[in-house]
């Protein structure tokens, strides 16, 4: 087995690289195992030549599709995980994981300080979705219902951290090794602050979300819907889209005359780029039909853009309904258009939004997160020498 250096592969899901990224001025090394191809290094942040090196894995489209690929990748799972384990000092769990199950046996075998970071509902991220129907929505829950079940087990063994919100709750009442933590990506450096937004005659509409294959969690039709809504009662608004790719809805867009007020930015990677797109934006807008604890509300707030998003998983407590954000019920086109609406005509509360959003980030910068993170961490494994 290799560990590659990071100028050979990728990962797949950025938001991997991001989030261990935090910690490569602490450690000697890092080791990521995790689906991937090739990598472009130039994205990460610090020394991620010398400090990354990845345990590529198989890709799997969906948990159905792990399950069908999982005799044929099993011998060079087991191999690669169990490899990196042994040559590691901590281990940390990133779940959902579907192959949860190796580490979890070579961290206990080899006797491995374990901690495990929960950022995902996966039970609710399917019972939710519009990916699955009929016998594959049935045995996607349940498959869903197995790796929750295996997770809250993995709890009781090995500290974890809980993103802020439901997740928290749920697995808190199981363990009391549960500590909780927000997914800031945003350095304190990196904090943009200004007054109010909507100030020009467009108001510039931003959506993120991922590949083609997460969009249907991410509501984008029915946000495409609340712009033709938004045409209909007479705002003059621009969507810019983020991550999925034009293919995908085109037709919609089509079929619903809005060609003129959508624009296509493609995949945006996490840093300068995707900061100027920020700083341009009047509103965000985040219709996810499900969610763990997002990332890109807390990178609005830290670059003054007031928010709109559906008050699912751990969305509420992040931003708090008239708070930092409005929010409403996933599915709604209409209720979106109003909540949207409602910003771009009321300034006092676009400010009030963008100055309680500013606190909340700074107060949950990426320094303080990890500083939190690694006493918690320091904390267990004193225990363990004692």
């Amino acid at each position: 087995t290799t560990l590659f250096r990071s100028n050979k592969y990728s990962i797949l899901n950025p938001s991997v690289v991001h989030f261990f990224g935090k910690f490569i001025d602490y450690f000697k090394e890092i080791v990521i195992a995790a689906p991937m191809k090739k990598v472009d290094s130039k994205h990460m942040k610090g020394n991620a030549e010398d400090c990354f090196k990845f345990c590529p894995l198989p890709f799997s489209d969906s948990i159905i599709d792990f399950m069908k690929k999982f005799p044929i990748n099993f011998y060079s799972n087991f191999k690669r995980l169990k490899f990196a384990v042994k040559h590691s000092d901590i281990i940390i769990i990133r779940l959902p994981a579907l192959l949860v199950i190796f580490v979890y046996f070579f961290a206990r075998y080899y006797k491995k300080p374990t901690f495990g970071f929960i950022t995902v509902d996966v039970k609710q991220a399917v019972m939710s979705g519009e990916k699955y129907h009929g016998m594959q929505k049935m045995a996607a829950i349940l498959a869903a219902n197995l790796s929750e079940l295996l997770y809250m087990q993995f709890s009781k063994s090995f500290p974890v951290f809980a993103t802020k919100g439901p997740l928290y709750e749920k697995y808190r009442n199981i363990t009391q090794h549960c500590h909780e933590y927000v997914a800031n990506q945003i350095s304190e450096q990196d904090i943009f602050t200004r007054e109010d937004t909507c100030q020009e005659e467009t108001i510039n509409l931003l959506f993120i979300g991922g590949l083609d294959r997460f969009v249907p969690l991410k509501g984008l039709h029915y946000l495409l819907e609340a712009v033709a809504k938004l045409k209909e009662r007479g705002q003059n608004v621009n969507l810019r889209i983020v991550g999925p790719p034009e293919e995908y809805i085109k037709g919609q867009v089509v079929s619903l005359q809005i060609t003129d007020m959508v624009e296509y930015l493609g995949y945006v990677p996490f840093g300068r780029d995707l900061f100027d797109i920020y700083k341009k934006t009047d509103v965000l807008v985040f219709p996810s039909l499900s969610e763990g604890q997002p990332k890109v509300p807390l990178e609005a707030m830290a670059f003054g853009v007031p928010i709109v998003a559906t008050n699912v998983g751990g969305i509420p407590e992040l931003i708090g309904d008239n708070e930092r954000g409005l929010l409403v019920p996933p599915k709604s086109s209409d209720l979106l258009a109003e909540a949207i609406e409602k910003l771009i005509i009321s300034p006092n509360l676009r400010r009030k939004l963008i100055k309680n959003g500013y606190n909340f980030v700074k107060e949950n910068s990426r320094e303080k997160c990890i500083e939190r993170i690694l006493e918690v961490i320091q904390y267990y494994l004193s225990k363990q020498k004692k």
